[in-house]
């Protein structure tokens, strides 16, 4: 069934909910989305080490079992993927930073490109390079670029001298991160309203202070007690009980679209910036769905429909908004 649903801006546009495709053939939990130039989708699932190519239409194209070896071609619990040369090859991220390299059209294994660099964050660089972000300790991070053989071929080290900002020891399910049209990495973690801006070989950072979501849930007194770090229940339980800057994404090449986890009466929320003088373009909009990606004027939202009554496998519906400006 086709839907229409229009957000009217009067400054700018609107967003429209274009396609929507019934994928309920994927059989495992999928906990992170990527989109190639044709609108081909890639559903990434965690625990059962699966990547899953899609067609824009929602058509079962392959898959990819990691099968938790070390061998050619294996991988264990994939984090990201990242769509390199041109749309000619898939670079899939595991959690303990083995990467590996596949034919984007085939599926078909090339190499791997590095068997362990456990970063905190991967992002495409260009289409021959990636970078990455590694936590050195609590006050310094270090950024490396590297090339799709795996060499390194940049690095720098600026200070983190933020510490004294954050009031509270919050344990993030993930980092949020974008690069910007001009190579400038936009980056939060926690749950405070604030990205840091980092530029190339630049030891200083600015901060961009963002609106706070309807809804928001400060987060706990209490950190996270990690005796409780394997159970997956107590973890959700956490990270249900405040709100989380859950992403955000480059839109149109002029604007960052962010993504809140707001756990009750809603699962997210999205805002809009123009980021260059900070402006709320739009706030509170509720897409359907959880898992969400950007692809340049589209926004690709995955929901996870479950079916009580029946008592049967959970629906999953991928949508596609478009950001239409006037």
């Amino acid at each position: 069934m086709f839907l229409l649903l229009t957000f009217s801006l009067s400054f700018y546009g609107s967003i429209e909910l274009a396609k929507e495709r019934d994928i309920s053939f994927i059989d495992y939990p999928v906990q992170c989305l990527v989109v190639n130039n044709d609108g081909d989708c890639y559903l990434i699932g965690y625990w059962h080490s699966k990547v899953t190519k899609v067609s824009a239409e929602g058509k079962f194209l392959y898959q990819i079992q990691g099968r938790f070896g070390q061998g050619p071609g294996e991988f264990g619990k994939p984090t990201n993927a990242l769509i390199m040369n041109h749309g000619q090859t898939l670079l899939i991220i595991d959690s303990h930073g083995k990467m590996v390299l596949f034919n984007e059209k085939t599926g078909e294994f090339i190499k791997t490109v590095s068997k362990r660099d456990p970063a905190n964050l991967f992002l495409k660089y260009d289409e021959t390079h990636f970078l990455l972000m590694f936590n050195i300790n609590p006050s310094d991070h270090l950024f490396k670029i590297l090339n799709l053989d795996g060499e390194m071929v940049h690095s720098w080290f600026p200070q983190k001298i933020y510490d004294d900002l954050y009031k509270k020891d919050v344990w993030t399910r993930r980092y949020a991160a974008c690069l910007g049209p001009d190579k400038e990495l936009y980056f939060q973690e926690g749950s405070y309203p604030e990205i840091l801006l980092f530029e190339k070989d630049k030891d200083f950072f600015k901060t961009i202070k963002l609106k706070w979501p309807k809804y928001y849930r400060e987060p706990p007194e209490k950190a996270f007690n990690p005796k409780h770090r394997f159970n997956k229940k107590k973890i959700q339980e956490y990270f249900n009980s405040y709100t989380q800057l859950k992403n955000f994404f480059y839109i149109s090449d002029k604007y960052i679209l962010i993504v809140w986890y707001i756990y009750k009466p809603y699962e997210i929320s999205m805002d809009l910036y123009n980021i260059k003088d900070n402006q709320l373009l739009i706030k509170d909009f509720v897409p359907k769905g959880e898992i969400v990606t950007v692809h340049s004027n589209s926004i690709y939202v995955l929901e996870e429909v479950e079916d009580d009554e029946l008592d049967s496998d959970s629906d999953l519906i991928l949508r596609t908004y478009l950001l239409k400006e006037k």
